[in-house]
């Protein structure tokens, strides 16, 4: 039982063209999976952009197989709505009527398009779990005597 160079040499040949093989075809799969991440991407964009489209353009007659579903994206929208006008209310800045851009408390006219800004009573927050500040809405936690925000006593 004679090993030759030759033999040996062939060999080691052999296992390391079958190394470069795997090793290209593991760069060429990782390859081909990022491919199918970026296009399962953007079918998933796509349908989130259709389901937004039907919405919007749904929301006043839903299907009846969908009102549910409908009413409840309108009530988080409306949620939604409600505390951003909370975080308003606790930071002082109103919306611009005509621009929508957020004025802070004080200013005359929104530095954005210029239209003359009316003081208008900050919103009523909503009523949350937790108490609230009977002057200025603000949250107050449970055992607090005074607001934070305003100074107003809390009873």
């Amino acid at each position: 039982m004679a090993f030759s160079l030759d033999s040996i040499t062939k060999k080691i040949s052999d296992v390391g063209q079958g190394m470069t093989q795997k090793g290209k075809n593991l760069i060429d799969t990782q390859k081909l999976n990022s491919q199918i991440n970026d296009l399962t991407k953007s079918i998933n964009d796509s349908f989130l952009e259709l389901g937004k489209n039907y919405f919007e353009n749904n929301k006043e007659n839903p299907a009846e197989a969908d009102a549910a579903i409908f009413a409840s994206i309108s009530q988080a929208q409306a949620q939604i709505e409600d505390l951003k006008a909370q975080i308003r209310a606790i930071k002082g800045i109103s919306i611009c009527s005509n621009c929508g851009a957020e004025v802070p408390a004080g200013q005359k006219f929104c530095s954005n398009c210029g239209t003359p800004v009316e003081a208008a009573p900050a919103p009523a927050p909503a009523q949350a779990a937790g108490k609230v500040c009977p002057n200025c809405g603000a949250p107050v936690d449970e055992g607090t005597k005074f607001c934070a925000t305003c100074g107003t006593p809390i009873q």
